[in-house]
Parts: structure tokens; sequence; C-alpha cells
């Protein structure tokens, strides 16, 4: 099925670290076309050299997708270079911890419009290109299991990946008598720089929460979109887990998920930051972030099966109070 992305145009945004340059990776190797978007041009540019070596064409076009009119210009630029727009993937988005007293409002704001916004513009620049096209196109935008379940701690980020996944369905449901498709991935705790990209105002050092699942596994599924487009997938077993205890316990859902909160935070003090909010950090460049080493899958599956057995446990004690 990958062989049909061979010479397909595909623009990634976020493309610097974490899911979108590990999906470039593959695209590349796939013999894709790449236009590489994000607002730091230096792991760009590293990345384009990579993808090169594995044979693919690569444009690079620095971009915040928070500025509309730069969104636009990055579709005309893929235009111009390539003639055409097989696949967007709106990958790019900021991360923020806090309680909602220690959350600046401002924070809200950001991640709506970088997150949710940036999703909205990419979409309407690809899907306009698309519509041109006889073969239509697809477009992959990256959510978040946070768009079907609430994160404690993190109510600006799952706020914006909510507007994400409704965003998503209406427009999907909109071009339906056209060729162009719209799959919205929705990742689980995923091993990325993403956490330490992100604004923290809970005084710890944050960290990817358990279980954590790898890069690799998300760009795979993204590959998978672009060539056989599904409305909606998870990527990682707790998602769509943590999903059903919500629709049908919810006071169990709220309780456990308050719980495993505690897993996205170390003991170590960390002092208020933005993180990369405003601007781009010279930090976390890769694919990973380190919080997947192999010694550690053991910690990790225990830890999924005590969250999911309490769960399970309160469930059966709340549907019992019904029979």
């Amino acid at each position: 099925m990958r062989k049909k992305l061979k010479d397909a145009v595909i623009v990634i945004t976020g493309a610097s670290s974490g899911i979108g340059r590990e999906t470039a990776l593959q695209l590349a190797k796939a013999g894709a076309r790449l236009v590489l978007a994000a607002r730091r041009e230096d792991p760009l540019r590293s990345l384009q050299e990579e993808c090169e070596q594995a044979g693919a064409q690569c444009l690079v076009v620095p971009t915040d997708v928070a500025n509309e009119d730069e969104v636009s210009a990055l579709a005309t630029q893929a235009v111009q270079a390539f003639g055409r727009i097989d696949g967007w993937v709106n990958n790019a988005g900021v991360y923020a911890l806090g309680s909602l007293e220690k959350t600046p409002i401002h924070v809200y704001r950001r991640l709506m419009d970088v997150n949710y916004f940036g999703v909205v513009h990419g979409t309407r620049a690809a899907a306009a290109q698309m519509k041109t096209q006889e073969r239509g196109g697809v477009i992959v935008n990256v959510s978040s299991e946070a768009s079907n379940v609430s994160v404690a701690l993190a109510s600006a980020y799952t706020a914006s990946k909510h507007a994400v996944r409704g965003f998503s369905s209406a427009v999907r449901q909109e071009l339906l008598d056209t060729a162009v498709r719209v799959s919205n991935v929705m990742p689980a705790g995923i091993d990325t720089p993403l956490f330490e990209h992100a604004a923290n105002y809970t005084g710890k050092e944050a960290k990817a929460p358990e279980p954590v699942y790898s890069p690799e596994k998300v760009a795979g599924v993204i590959l998978d979109m672009l060539v056989r487009p599904q409305a909606e997938i998870y990527v990682g077993a707790t998602a769509p887990l943590f999903g059903a205890i919500r629709h049908v316990a919810p006071a169990t859902f709220d309780r456990m998920m308050r719980k495993q909160a505690k897993s996205h935070l170390k003991e170590a003090p960390q002092a208020v930051t933005e993180g990369n909010l405003y601007h781009p950090v010279s930090h976390g460049t890769s694919v990973h972030g380190g919080y997947h080493g192999r010694s550690k899958q053991w910690v990790r599956r225990i830890a999924v099966v005590t969250t999911l057995g309490f769960g399970a446990y309160r469930l059966v004690r709340e549907l019992r109070q019904y029979a």
C-alpha cells in the first residue's frame, strides 16, 4: 500500500522534532516529496539532509502555524515547487501544564492559536488546493487522546485538542462530496520532546505520562492514513480504554485520571516557564524525548494494568448500584 506514497507531495507541520520528524523520515524512505515546516529552521535543515540522503526531494519552509499568512505561503510554495499537494499533516503543537488557578489566561489563548487555529489554517490551505486537483488529497490532523478524554493539569491542552476533533469531524462531513479526505489521529502519551518544550506552572519537571508509546508507531499510522484514510484512529491501547471508561462511568474516570496525572510530573523542581509557546527553543530537536527506555517497559506495563484494573473495579462497583 505504501508504494502509493512514492512521488506523493506531503506537507508536514511541526517537522523539526518528535512525531513530525519521524513522519518525514518514514515518508522519505517511501519515496515521497516533502515540504517541511516548523518555526525552527536549523533542525529542519538537518532533517532535510537526512531525507535527501534517503532519496527524497525536500523543501524547507519555516512557518508559524498560528499565523494564517505564513500557512498560506507554505501552501503556495509547496505548489510552486512540486505542482500539487497530495497530503497535508497538521502536526505542529505546543503543550502546557498547570492548575486552573496557576495557568495564565494568555496560555489558554496561545494553545488555541497554535493547536486549534494552526489546524484550521492548515486545513483551509490544503483543502483549497486539493479541491482543484482531480485526485484530491488527504489531510491528517494529529490530535491526541486528550481530544476524547480530559487530562488533569492540562486543561488548556485538553480544550485545544477537543476543538481539533470537533473541527475535523465537521469539515470531514462538508468534504464528503469531494475527493478530499480528513483523518484525525489521536495518540496517547508519546516519547517526544513535547514535554521538554512545555510551558510549566506546576513547580515540578514534566515528563511523558505513563504509559509511553513510540513516535515511530504514530508516524506509521499517519502514513497509513495518507494511503487509506479513516475518520478517526487512536494510537496506543490506553486511549480507547480511557474513553470507554469515561462514557460508562464518568465519576470513576475523573478519579482515575486525577491519579494518572501524577505520572506526568517528576519530583525534581521546575521554575515557571513559558517553554516554546511564543519562541522556539534550541533544545529538543530529535525524534525521541528520552522517556521510552526498554528497561522501563515492565514498569509501564504494570502501571497500565494497575490503572485499568482500578478503573474496572470502580466501574463494577458503580454498575452494581443500578442493578
